[in-house]
């Protein structure tokens, strides 16, 4: 009885979780696909800095991942 309730629930969560994902990834294009247009239109680059920033972080995050697993 618990068992096919809990795989039932384990199911509906699996797919609304798929569904959202589709959900996210569709917007995030559509989100990347008007960026490049206003960019291409008005000669302007968004978020670079943040990028950046992003990618340094990144980088330092893998260094110390390294450093933990190689001590």
């Amino acid at each position: 009885m618990l068992v096919s309730v809990l795989d039932e629930l384990r199911q509906s969560t699996e797919t609304k979780i798929d569904q959202l994902r589709d959900t996210i990834g569709f917007n995030l294009a559509a989100l990347n696909h008007l960026r490049r247009t206003y960019e291409s239109k008005n000669d302007v680059t968004f978020f670079s800095d943040a990028t950046e920033r992003s990618k340094e972080k990144k980088k330092k995050r893998k260094r110390t991942q390294r450093a933990v697993l190689t001590a």
